[in-house]
């Protein structure tokens, strides 16, 4: 009986190794995408080997093989399922939070996005500044904290926020926020927190004086009102 090359066997052994890490990490969201290289790895190599072989042996990898395309395919689902329900979850929390407005003071929360207004103020002049006739300025200060405690898999548990996100709406009014003003203690325009980290700065806007306006995050008043998928907040000022 002709004895397996040494190659062969070493070859034999990487594929069973990436088939069974692929099926074991399947089932871990997130985890599963890096489970899903060592699939297609495994593929690729059996289908090499194969070809080099001119199909000898075939029975030998078939398992490795098809293990690894279970490994994919349940990879493939999971992911969808994981998306789907999160799409579930955000649409019910992008309505529970259009459903009413918010108080100084109180936290709000979106998966690991925390927002907090902390206090307003309104100003006749700010920095070389000075509002329109019949307006003021308003000064809010915000806190935006990312609650993520660990990077559940996905290597980037940070905090991307951009500010052209808030507007302040007046009446039947959306006024864009302040920017370029040399404004002190303005929020950079966009950033990252990091996991566990914060930030606290202030975002101004030129109001109508004697308004009763909100801050709001997320959709405007022209904006489609069906797409609940982008979740949206507002804060009353006053």
């Amino acid at each position: 009986m002709k004895k397996e090359p040494k190659n062969n066997q070493v070859l034999y052994i990487i594929t069973v190794i990436l088939s069974a890490f692929s099926l074991i990490t399947a089932w871990i969201p997130y985890v599963n995408l890096i489970g899903v290289l060592s699939s297609l790895m495994a593929v690729i190599l059996i289908i090499s080997i194969l070809i080099k072989s001119k199909g000898k042996g075939w029975k030998k990898y078939s398992v490795s093989l098809l293990i690894s395309i279970l490994a994919i395919f349940i990879t493939v689902t999971l992911q969808m399922s994981v998306h789907y329900v999160h799409q579930i979850a955000l649409q019910k929390s992008s309505t529970q939070l259009k459903s009413k407005a918010f108080k100084i003071g109180q936290s709000i929360t979106i998966e690991t996005d925390q927002y907090r207004v902390n206090s307003v103020s309104f100003l006749n002049r700010i920095a070389n500044y000075s509002p329109n006739p019949g307006n003021k300025i308003i000064a809010i200060s915000l806190t935006i904290k990312n609650t993520a405690t660990k990077d559940l898999g996905t290597g980037d548990a940070d905090l991307q926020y951009a500010t052209n996100m808030f507007h302040i709406q007046s009446g039947n009014s959306d006024i864009p926020l302040m920017t370029g003003e040399n404004l002190p203690n303005e929020i950079p325009a966009q950033g990252k927190i990091a996991v566990k980290g914060s930030i606290t700065g202030t975002l101004y806007a030129e109001v109508p004086a004697n308004s009763h306006p909100k801050l709001v995050y997320g959709q405007s008043q022209n904006q489609s009102s069906t797409n609940d998928r982008i979740p949206s907040f507002s804060v009353s000022l006053t």
